[in-house]
Order: C-alpha cells, then sequence, then structure tokens
C-alpha cells in the first residue's frame, strides 16, 4: 500500500550523496566467484606487494601495455587488504601475514580506495596514478 522499494546500484557508495546514502540499506556484491580463501589473484597480489619497487615498476609497466585496468587490480588489491583486515581480526581463517598492522592495513585499504575514486572520476594517467601508488604502499 502505497509503498515503493527503489534498488540503487553503485560501485562506489562514497559518490552518493549523503542524503541519499542515509536512507539506503547497504548490500555488497562481490565479482562473480569472489572468495576469501583460495584466490590464485591474492597470491599474486601478496607476490607483488612484497617485491622491490623496481619490481612493481616493471608490472605497472607491463599491466597496462597488456590491457589491463587500473580499476580491476585496485579492487583486488582492495579486497586483498580487507581479507588481511579479517583475518587478523579473526573473522575469517587464514591470512597468516603479521607484516602488516591493523592500522596499517586500514591505511593502505584507504589509500586503495582513494585512487580507485579519483581514477572514476577524473582523467588521470593510470600509469603514473598505479606507479605512485605501488611507491607509497
Amino acid at each position: 500500500k502505497g509503498e515503493a522499494f527503489f534498488i540503487l546500484l553503485a560501485s562506489r557508495i562514497e559518490a552518493l550523496l549523503p542524503t541519499v546514502r542515509s536512507r539506503c540499506q547497504v548490500l555488497r556484491f562481490y565479482p562473480q566467484g569472489f572468495s576469501f580463501d583460495g584466490r590464485e589473484k591474492f597470491k599474486e597480489m601478496e607476490k607483488l606487494l612484497y617485491s622491490g619497487i623496481g619490481q612493481r615498476m616493471i608490472f605497472c609497466r607491463d599491466f597496462l601495455t597488456e590491457g589491463g585496468k587500473a580499476e580491476n587490480l585496485l579492487l583486488v588489491m582492495e579486497n586483498y587488504f580487507r581479507f588481511l583486515i579479517l583475518a587478523r581480526l579473526g573473522v575469517i581463517a587464514g591470512g597468516k601475514n603479521k607484516s602488516y598492522s591493523l592500522s596499517q592495513l586500514k591505511e593502505k585499504t584507504e589509500r586503495v580506495s582513494a585512487l580507485a575514486r579519483l581514477l572514476s572520476r577524473a582523467n588521470v594517467n593510470q600509469k603514473i596514478a598505479l606507479e605512485n601508488l605501488m611507491l607509497n604502499i
């Protein structure tokens, strides 16, 4: 009776006005097959993040040259750090990595999210943005 429901899909909830967000219930959808354990992409991400700066720069060059999209890489990276946070908190099993503190993981997740938002809103050179991230992560 007079009730209406709207389904609003957004890739970045932060881009919505606060008045809109306050009236929404957030349901997160992950890419098909998303799982926190046993992901090859997470292993690749760990290898990348623990490599030297030179290797990271080469990765950025090759990744974009081969047609990779920065948004996809940032999504995997963001999910990787979230996985480590949840594992560190004991919410999920796995993630034996003790190299980062919770505050470091939070900062890294926020840095990756901020870059993803920037790339979605502005005309930014993806290679320079990814290289900057790799230098500072």
